[in-house]
């Protein structure tokens, strides 16, 4: 039951009552599903297990790293599409254009500059939220 699962963590949907109460299927669901879906898996589990702590803090680890993860790639793009535009900016040959796109590119830096701040910070909260303590 696991294997299935583990690989389709939509089957608890039509699994029997007694795998909806068992909390190690309802778990491995939820660390199985994608992003999103751990939410919705959770009203196919059981009453009980909806309410139990254990999976609730799972089912928050799992999105938080997930969401993360994402949230890290995103970031690692805007730098990458920021640092082309700085050296596209000092590369440029003809001085006209840099003149006039001075007051664009300021607030394009600007926004993006804003941008890589709050999901940097988003990026870093998720993280240590989601990362296991000691003790």
């Amino acid at each position: 039951v696991r294997a299935a699962v583990t690989s389709n963590p939509q089957a608890l949907q039509y699994a029997a009552p007694a795998l909806r109460a068992n909390k190690a299927v309802v778990m491995e669901a939820v660390r199985s599903a994608g992003l999103f879906d751990s939410t919705d898996l959770l009203q196919y589990a059981s009453p009980a297990l909806r309410r139990d702590p254990e999976v609730i803090q799972t089912e928050n680890v799992v999105f938080l790293r997930r969401w993360s993860s994402w949230n890290q790639i995103l970031v690692t793009g805007l730098l990458l599409i920021w640092i082309c535009c700085v050296l596209l900016g000092w590369l440029w040959p003809t001085g006209r254009f840099l003149a006039r796109m001075d007051s664009v590119s300021n607030a394009c830096q600007s926004l993006l500059v804003l941008v890589l701040f709050i999901s940097g910070s988003g990026w870093c909260v998720a993280y240590l939220i989601s990362s296991p303590h000691p003790g």
